[in-house]
Formats: structure tokens, C-alpha cells, sequence
């Protein structure tokens, strides 16, 4: 017997350890449509090679402009897959830190993570939370990002420490499962972006200010145009909205929306 509590005690500590030195992982965004653009840019490098091969059949012109043309529009999937790549695995994550980091908090709020995914947002603000904590909130649809599960945002959470500061719910953003003024702030990382209709995109952001408590932070990470996501947080009534500079480091481009619940007056 106490040979078996040993044996634990020593596999205890080494799964300790190795949660120590590892590193979490986030996954990447879009994982089908890197791969898409991967495998269209090496066929087309390779069409190209095989005119080059057969310009006996088809004709020494014919064969280099094949040959020229593959190789350029090859590279443009090429470039874009790996810009993608990029900027899911370092860009995203750069601008989420400085997100984290700008939120006026002091430690004991309750935050809800839009569109959590693997954790990469959540873990971020929850080291900056002391008696508070943070709803990670996702459908978890693994198209979306690489690996997008419950079970990672758990192991990426106690990699960094956060996981007796995180809850998980497994929802739709336009559907919010939470009684009025249960939340402090509300972030989210290009979560809204993935809505299929005008309609999701409007329930997501009356919920979101039915959830938040008076004077309740939202701090968004929206790709493309901010207008239309701008449009519905005013509507919903949200003040001292403001977007921040347009991320070309990102792909796709992305502003940062911020805004505040009014007080009743």
C-alpha cells in the first residue's frame, strides 16, 4: 500500500513538473481553410511543373508561361495560407495580450469570454483577476480553430495556472444562458465574426448588455469593418464606445471595439 502511494506521489509530481515547463497551445484559426489554400498552391506549382514536362506536346511558349503562371498564382495561396498561419499562431495572440492588458480591472471581477475557443483570451485576463473569474463561453466547432475543445482550454488553463479561475458553458453566442446583470465585463476574439446573419450578430448584443451589470466593460476583436458591429453596441444602448487603430498585422484586419453599460440614471 504504501508502494502504490509512492508510485502516485512520484506520477503526481511529474505530471506537475511537465505542466510546469509546458507551453499552451491555442490551436490555429480556420484550420480547413489553410490547408484548402496549401493544397491549391502546391497544385498549382505542380500544373505548372508537368506543362514544363510535356512542351513537347504543348510548345516551348505555352509550357513557360504555364510554368511562370503556376508558380505566381501557387505562391499567392502559398503566402496567403502562411500569412493566415501566422497570424493565428502570433499576430491574434499579441493583440488579444494588449487587449488583456488595457481592461480596467481590479481583481474580483466576473467576466464572460465570448467565443472562448482553446482559452488564449480567457487565460490572459484571468492572470490578472485575484478573488475573480471568467465563464468561457464557446460552441467548440473544431472548423473554427484546430483542436477547439473543452478538454484543451482546461489543459491550456492549468498550463497557466487559471484553472480554479475558469468555468466552462457550451453555447451559442447569439444565445446567451445567463440571468441579467450576472457579469462584470464581456470580451470576445473575433467570435462575432463567425455569426451567419444580421439577426445572430443583434441578439448576441442585446443579451450581452442584458448580462452585464451597470457599468459593465466589453472589449471585442471583430475582423473586417467595425460599422456594423459599432451600429448594434450603440443601438443596445452601450456608451463611451470607441475602436481602436485597423490591424494590418492581422489577417483578416481587425479593429478592437470597447464600450460601457450606462448607469441608470
Amino acid at each position: 500500500m504504501a508502494g502504490q502511494t509512492k508510485s502516485e506521489s512520484a506520477m503526481s509530481e511529474l505530471r506537475e513538473g511537465a505542466v510546469r515547463t509546458a507551453k499552451p497551445a491555442y490551436g490555429v484559426d480556420e484550420p480547413y481553410t489553410i490547408t484548402s489554400l496549401t493544397v491549391m498552391g502546391l497544385a498549382s506549382m505542380s500544373s505548372g511543373i508537368i506543362l514544363q514536362a510535356y512542351r513537347g506536346s504543348t510548345g516551348q511558349l505555352v509550357a513557360l508561361f504555364g510554368l511562370v503562371a503556376g508558380f505566381v498564382v501557387g505562391l499567392i495561396f502559398l503566402v496567403f495560407a502562411f500569412s493566415l498561419l501566422y497570424s493565428s499562431r502570433r499576430w491574434k495572440l499579441t493583440e488579444l495580450s494588449a487587449m488583456a492588458s488595457r481592461l480596467p480591472l481590479g481583481g474580483e471581477e466576473r467576466v464572460l469570454d465570448i467565443g472562448c475557443g482553446r482559452g488564449a483570451f480567457s487565460n490572459l485576463v484571468a492572470a490578472r483577476l485575484s478573488a475573480g473569474f471568467i465563464v468561457g463561453l464557446d460552441v467548440w466547432n473544431p472548423r473554427q480553430l484546430s483542436g477547439n475543445h473543452p478538454a484543451s482550454m482546461l489543459m491550456n488553463s492549468e498550463i497557466c495556472g487559471t484553472t480554479s479561475k475558469i468555468l466552462l458553458v457550451k453555447a451559442h453566442p447569439s444565445a446567451l444562458p445567463f440571468v441579467k446583470n450576472s457579469f462584470d465585463v464581456a470580451i470576445s476574439g473575433m467570435a462575432f465574426n463567425r455569426l451567419e446573419s444580421g439577426r445572430e450578430l443583434q441578439n448576441a448584443f442585446k443579451d450581452v448588455i442584458s448580462i452585464l451589470r451597470q457599468g459593465g466593460r466589453v472589449s471585442f476583436l471583430v475582423a473586417g469593418r467595425s460599422g456594423p458591429y459599432v451600429d448594434e453596441i450603440k443601438r443596445t444602448g452601450m456608451t463611451d464606445v470607441e475602436v481602436e487603430r485597423f490591424r494590418l498585422g492581422l489577417l483578416p484586419p481587425a479593429h478592437t471595439i470597447t464600450g460601457r453599460k450606462p448607469y441608470r440614471q
